[in-house]
């Protein structure tokens, strides 16, 4: 495993593509299926829905399961912006992440480093931002704030390493 974390990416590259894409769809269901539900019911509204929208991202990056460690939560958070937002977001970062995968084709490098797939993550989470400023709706900017913060902390290590690879001038 690349970098140590359960996850639909890594199990793509220890088991193969079809365990990979199961793994990936599973963990997009479970951002997904619950809120879905959540949703139709109608019961919850506002900040109830925020928490409880980010709650699967939560539990995916810190499973009680793994001794409150687990994956980077990328899968996880498309199933709940999807649920959230009826796909808009999830086109928004797939754009993002389909952008910097062209360019990473067209410069003829190799598989992408742990530290640009977290690039990736962070400039689709900032384009993410635009759309929300755009709809003025401050529940999907909590629910931003919630899921940033995770995917920021889940990404930690990965944007130090970035950190470190760029050359400041004094």
């Amino acid at each position: 495993m690349r970098d140590g974390n359960p996850g639909a990416s890594n199990l793509w590259r220890v088991m193969g593509w079809r365990y990979g894409a199961a793994g990936l769809f599973l963990d997009y269901l479970k951002g997904f299926m619950p809120l879905y539900f959540i949703l139709q019911s109608g019961n919850f509204t506002g900040v109830e829905m925020a928490f409880l929208s980010a709650a699967p991202v939560l539990g995916h990056a810190f499973s009680p399961f793994m001794k409150f460690s687990g994956g980077k939560s990328i899968a996880v958070t498309f199933g709940v912006w999807s649920a959230m937002t009826t796909w808009v977001v999830p086109t928004i970062m797939g754009g993002v992440f389909a952008l910097f995968s062209i360019y990473r084709y067209l410069r003829k490098k190799g598989p992408a480093a742990p530290e640009e797939d977290a690039f990736r993550v962070l400039w689709g989470m900032l384009a993410v931002l635009f759309y929300i400023f755009w709809v003025a709706d401050w529940v999907l900017l909590l629910l931003w704030i919630l899921i940033a913060g995770i995917l920021s902390y889940t990404h930690r290590k990965e944007v130090a390493a970035l950190e470190k690879s760029i050359p400041y001038e004094n």
